[in-house]
């Protein structure tokens, strides 16, 4: 059989060069009402937690662990002010963003969010790996975008634009 698991224990299904992330096409999806799908703030929110997910991992903080991530049980280590040690003030700034989002979500919104925006986990497989009804990862993924809307709206810019 082969393989490695990805994280959340989902292995992840290949997609071909080019194509797009599931989240970009839930995006460009109507509503009955003709209304998108997701909302430009909804994506902004998405795009904003995936940043912070990837600056903490890229920053070595963050491990593959998203059962850590998920359960709370990750170092937040103090920052280099100087910037010469191991974690940069960027990296620390992002994993606690990333811990305050996922501490608002709560765990099985914050392991969709993690799947769909930061793992690009299509919404079948995310339907199968967490044992939804079919059809449904989109309207939790939904949910969990709003969540993080308020979220955001409510800690203002603290740790926006952590790549420059």
């Amino acid at each position: 059989e082969g393989g490695i698991d990805g994280p959340c224990g989902v292995r992840p299904r290949m997609r071909s060069a080019g194509a797009e992330a599931p989240l970009r096409v839930l995006a460009r999806r109507k509503r009955n009402d003709g209304a998108a799908f997701l909302t430009p703030e909804m994506v902004r929110a998405a795009e904003r937690f995936r940043e912070s997910h990837e600056i903490a991992r890229a920053g070595g903080v963050l491990g593959d662990d998203a059962q850590a991530l998920l359960t709370g049980r990750v170092h937040v280590p103090a920052p280099d002010p100087d910037g010469t040690g191991a974690v940069r003030p960027r990296q620390h700034a992002a994993l606690e963003s990333l811990l305050k989002a996922l501490r608002t979500l709560g765990p099985d919104l914050g392991e969709v969010a993690i799947l769909a925006c930061c793992n690009e986990t299509g919404m079948e497989d995310i339907e199968s790996r967490l044992e939804f009804p079919a059809r449904s990862g989109k309207i939790v993924l939904r949910i969990a975008l709003a969540t993080l809307v308020r979220h955001y709206a409510r800690v203002g810019d603290e740790g926006q634009d952590m790549i420059y």
